[in-house]
């Protein structure tokens, strides 16, 4: 149960990651490529202590 829980929370993490990207678009492309992997990065850490 608690590991379908916290795929939920991906799924939503994911999903905003994703209208960020969109709205980021409009900036510039160097700006997403580094804010996508940091966004990524920090998303993967937040995943890792939310499961501990």
């Amino acid at each position: 149960m608690k590991f379908r829980k916290e795929s939920g929370k991906l799924l939503v993490l994911r999903q905003k990651t994703r209208e960020d990207y969109k709205f980021k678009k409009v900036i510039s492309i160097w700006d997403i490529k580094n804010s996508a992997n940091l966004k990524s990065l920090f998303i993967q850490t937040a995943t890792v202590f939310d499961l501990l």
